[in-house]
């Protein structure tokens, strides 16, 4: 089985006024490895729909990701991300995600998901992958 491994550290450097910190953090997902075996490659589309969700051809029943496990996404414009999540007692909930900048998001093993939508314009890099 292939795996994906996620290492990096967040940091805050000292700024000034009432609330200044700093600190460092590790990235990481839940376990150290994140195992997968189906991964759609790193992809990048250039979406033009401001008012409607598409979906992406990543995850789904006839893609290469049925069930993702794993969702890497990365804007540099406002979009919204539509996912279609199961319950884990056999439905399934929508969860939408506000995305500019970056967004990584990790499943448990019961909340797989199956579909991802996304609505906005501009250029979307995006990776799945799941067991």
């Amino acid at each position: 089985m292939s795996y994906i491994r996620l290492s990096g550290t967040l940091e805050s450097g000292p700024s000034s006024g009432p609330l200044s910190s700093s600190f460092v953090t590790s990235l990481a997902f839940a376990c150290e490895r994140k195992a997968f075996l189906n991964a759609s490659g790193v992809l990048q589309r250039r979406l033009e729909s401001p008012n409607a969700y598409v979906s992406l051809s990543a995850v789904g029943d006839d893609a290469d990701v049925p069930t993702a496990n794993l969702l890497y996404m990365k804007s540099e414009s406002e979009m919204l991300v539509r996912l279609t999540l199961q319950d884990g007692v056999g439905g399934s909930e929508t969860v939408v995600l506000p995305l500019h900048g970056l967004l990584v998001y990790e499943t448990q093993s019961e909340r797989k998901i199956t579909q991802v939508e996304v609505q906005g314009s501009g250029l979307l890099e995006y990776f799945a992958s799941g067991v």
